[in-house]
């Protein structure tokens, strides 16, 4: 008996749901729109509902137009390969904006892979995929995949052209796992900074000053209680002679202050 066709329609958008429901249940990552665009989408596990994340590549790009993962040759073929996350560079190989750059060995060619501002994200068996559209013929494809050991410092690893015009990069970082990995590039990171770098210099010098000088007060001069501090007496005047400081201009200012004055605190 043949189904009618009053039967035959439920069935066919039944299955038209079904595959429908299939195909939106795949993960995905939507690039956001803002300041961190080019290194910033939403991960969607395809669930029903859904759950999302962010995943924001941002501290692994440099901003100060050079390439934050160097230059490496690749067993797969004559050339070394740099890439810069988040921002375009440019150097004296590749003169222009770029993503990716593709030198020589012998450094006689370079080329640029890869537009910057126009990328694709796609989720390939976990790992985010960026796609940077072709420059030159060049299209640049970076996997980065969920290393959770790697928190401040990301592994890097140019594989060389897979398909002609094709060039891939694998990235492996913490900032890729789909879980909250404790301690993933911290906020406020761990570069030092130069004021942090004289900072730490000056505590290390006014330590040894401390420490240098009491043991010279008290096996040297015997001296014992206060008298430890070195240079005692010019640090106790001190705060004296900073108020001193202070208050000569303004009462200059205020025609208190005669020559004499000024020979007196001279």
């Amino acid at each position: 008996m043949q189904p009618s066709s009053s039967s035959v329609i439920p069935v066919g958008l039944i299955a038209l749901l079904g595959f429908l429901s299939f195909v939106g249940s795949e993960p995905s990552c939507d690039k956001l729109i803002g300041p961190v665009n080019n290194c910033h989408c939403r991960y969607s596990d395809g669930g029903d509902p859904p759950t999302y994340r962010n995943i924001d590549f941002s501290p692994l790009g440099r901003s100060d137009g050079k390439p934050a993962f160097a230059y490496k040759e690749t067993p797969n073929d004559d050339f070394k390969y740099a890439y810069n996350p988040c921002h375009p560079f440019h150097d004296g190989f590749c003169t222009t904006n770029t993503a990716a750059c593709q030198v020589s060995n012998d450094e006689l060619h370079s080329y640029p892979i890869g537009d910057p501002d126009v990328i694709a994200f796609e989720v390939i068996d976990s790992d985010i995929v960026l796609t940077y559209a072709e420059v030159s013929g060049r299209l640049a494809v970076v996997n980065f995949h969920c290393d959770e050991s790697a928190l401040t410092a990301a592994t890097y690893e140019p594989l060389g052209e897979q398909t002609p015009g094709n060039y891939h990069f694998t990235i492996g970082t913490c900032l890729a796992c789909l879980k909250d990995i404790p301690n993933c590039y911290p906020v406020g990171g761990t570069e030092i900074t130069v004021g942090g770098i004289v900072c730490i210099i000056f505590a290390l010098l006014v330590l040894v000053y401390l420490i240098g000088g009491i043991l010279y007060q008290k096996f040297r001069r015997g001296a014992t209680g206060k008298e430890l501090i070195p240079n005692y007496g010019f640090w106790s005047d001190f705060p004296a002679l900073v108020k001193d400081g202070f208050m000569f201009p303004i009462e200059l200012c205020r025609g208190k202050t005669s020559k004499s004055d000024y020979e007196t605190l001279k």
